[in-house]
């Protein structure tokens, strides 16, 4: 209870920060693959072997601050578990279309109803999916999540169902964010 209280202080200040322009971001080229992997290893553990890859052997960097999108893959890999029953895949996927990195968290849960999609993305937000897929949480995840990505010029949408199973129909998160072809101009990607 300490950590997840502490957690949820250190999001707090953070989304203070970023909401008031004060949330610093270093830029760089990021590798994708060996992010994904260290994100899977540190919120999966002993449970890693569930993550089924589906990542091309070469992959272009992507341009954005390493730390923060480290943090928004762990932020979906933790949903995706916490979603997920124990022992059923998460997909973790990646590739480039139209000159931009898609890197994609798909579970094997509930989903989210239609009329909910737009909903998560909310400060404070929770669904509930009964007492059998009952969670922790404080629903400031995906909203943080969200407004780092577009603070760093990606996006991050949703897509659910994923799969045909109906009692499982499973979610996908994708996050795109600009590759790393060139480096920008001063401040062409600084947060507002």
């Amino acid at each position: 209870e300490t950590e997840r209280l502490t957690q949820f202080v250190q999001t707090l200040l953070d989304v203070s920060q970023l909401q008031t322009g004060k949330l610093q971001f270093n830029y760089g080229p990021v590798a994708v693959k060996p992010l994904l992997k260290r994100a899977a290893e540190i919120v999966l553990g002993s449970e890693s072997e569930r993550v089924t890859w589906q990542i091309p052997v070469a992959l272009p960097p992507v341009w954005a601050d390493e730390t923060y999108i480290e943090q928004i893959v762990r932020n979906l890999v933790r949903n995706a578990q916490k979603y997920t029953l124990p022992h059923s895949p998460i997909v973790l996927s990646a590739f480039v279309q139209n000159q931009v990195m898609h890197i994609c968290v798909t579970d094997s849960g509930p989903g989210i109803p239609q009329e909910k999609q737009r909903d998560v993305f909310d400060r404070f937000y929770r669904i509930t999916h009964g007492q059998e897929h009952k969670v922790s949480g404080w629903g400031l995840g995906l909203y943080f999540a969200r407004m780092l990505t577009e603070a760093q010029d990606g996006t991050l949408t949703l897509q659910s169902p994923v799969h045909p199973q109906p009692d499982a129909p499973g979610t996908r998160f994708i996050l795109t964010l600009p590759i790393a072809e060139e480096e920008p101009e001063d401040g062409e990607f600084a947060a507002d």
